[in-house]
C-alpha cells in the first residue's frame, strides 16, 4: 500500500546548493496534476458506470499510476518542507492521519477491483477519493507555506 516516509533532516541543505525557488515550481506543477488526476479518476468512473469495463479497466491502470506518482511526490513534499506528518493538520487532521484515510479508501477500490464490482468502484472514486484527493490539494499548498517559511 501507499506511505509516506519520516521527513528527513534537511539542515544540511541549509548553506549549500541546495535551492528550494523550484521546489515552489513543482508544487504548482503538482497541483495541476492532482486536479487533472482526479478529473480522469471521476472521467473513469463514469466509464465503469456506463458499462465500458475494457476502457475503464485499461483507465484505471494510468490512475493507479498516478496515484502511486502522486504519493511519492507528497513523500518528497513532506522531506523537503520539514513538516513532521503526524504533528502537521489541515482541516483538523495531521498528514498522517490523511494518509491512512486515502489508504483506507484504496484498500476499499482494491477490494471492490478483485470482486469485479465496477458500480462499487465507481462509487469509492467519486464519493471518497475525489473529496480526499480535493483535500491534498490543500495540503500542498500546506507544504509550499511551509517551503516558503524555510526560504525566509
Amino acid at each position: 500500500m501507499f506511505s509516506a516516509g519520516q521527513p528527513e533532516d534537511l539542515s544540511q541543505a541549509e548553506g549549500t546548493d541546495f535551492k528550494l525557488e523550484p521546489v515552489a515550481e513543482v508544487l504548482k506543477d503538482g497541483r495541476i496534476f492532482l486536479a487533472e488526476l482526479n478529473l480522469f479518476l471521476l472521467s473513469n468512473a463514469g466509464l465503469f458506470r456506463r458499462g465500458q469495463e475494457f476502457q475503464a479497466k485499461e483507465s484505471f491502470v494510468q490512475s493507479v499510476e498516478g496515484l502511486e506518482f502522486f504519493v511519492a511526490f507528497i513523500d518528497q513534499m513532506a522531506s523537503i518542507s520539514r513538516l513532521d506528518l503526524a504533528v502537521a493538520t489541515y482541516e483538523g487532521k495531521s498528514i498522517r492521519e490523511a494518509f491512512n484515510d486515502l489508504n483506507h479508501v484504496f484498500t476499499e477500490i482494491i477490494a471492490a477491483q478483485e470482486k469485479s464490482d465496477w458500480v462499487l468502484l465507481a462509487d469509492l472514486v467519486e464519493y471518497e477519493l475525489a473529496p480526499q484527493l480535493q483535500r491534498w490539494d490543500g495540503i500542498v499548498a500546506m507544504f509550499g507555506s511551509a517551503i516558503t517559511a524555510i526560504r525566509a
